[in-house]
C-alpha cells in the first residue's frame, strides 16, 4: 500500500464551548491545544480449570477527558473570553458544558467532535513567573461519557 499524502496538522483547529448546547462561544482565538484521553473499553476475563486461555467478555467504556489549553485573557464571558466562559460553568455546582472541536477548522464537511453534557473537572487558574516573560495560559478539563464524530455543517 502506498503512503498516504492526506495527513493534516492541528494549526487551523477550532474549539467552541457552550452552556446550553445551542449558543456557542468560539475559543479558537485563545486555544493552544486539545488533548483527549480515556474512553477505553473495559473487558472482564476469567480462567477456568479446563483450558489454557481465559474467557474474555466486553464491558462498558470509561469516561473521556478533553483537556484544553488556552491563552489567558481578562475578558468577560459576555465578550467571549475563554477564561470567563469556562470559569462560570466550573464554579456552578452541577454546571454543564458542551465542547466541540474540529481539527481542520470549521469548513463544511470537515470532521467535528462533540461532547454530550460534560462537567468541568479541572480548572487551572493563571500562574507564572516574572523573569521569563512567558505568555500566561490556562487549562481546563471536561469529562464526558462519549465524543460524537460528525461533519461540520
Amino acid at each position: 500500500m502506498a503512503q498516504t499524502t492526506h495527513g493534516i496538522s492541528f494549526f487551523a483547529a477550532t474549539v467552541d464551548a457552550s452552556a446550553n448546547n445551542s449558543d456557542w462561544t468560539e475559543l479558537e482565538g485563545y486555544g493552544v491545544s486539545v488533548a483527549v484521553s480515556g474512553g477505553d473499553r473495559n473487558a472482564g476475563d476469567v480462567n477456568t480449570f479446563d483450558g489454557d486461555t481465559p474467557i474474555v467478555k466486553s464491558g462498558k467504556r470509561t469516561p473521556i477527558d478533553v483537556v484544553v489549553r488556552y491563552v489567558y485573557t481578562e475578558e468577560t464571558a459576555a465578550s467571549g473570553g475563554a477564561f470567563a466562559t469556562v470559569l462560570a460553568q466550573y464554579e456552578t455546582a452541577g454546571g454543564l458544558i458542551y465542547l466541540r472541536y474540529s481539527p481542520r477548522g470549521y469548513t463544511s464537511d470537515y470532521f467535528e467532535f462533540t461532547t454530550g453534557a460534560a462537567i468541568v473537572t479541572t480548572f487551572k487558574y493563571p500562574q507564572g513567573e516574572a523573569a521569563p516573560g512567558d505568555i500566561v495560559d490556562g487549562e481546563f478539563t471536561v469529562r464526558t461519557g462519549a465524543l460524537s464524530q460528525g461533519t461540520v455543517s
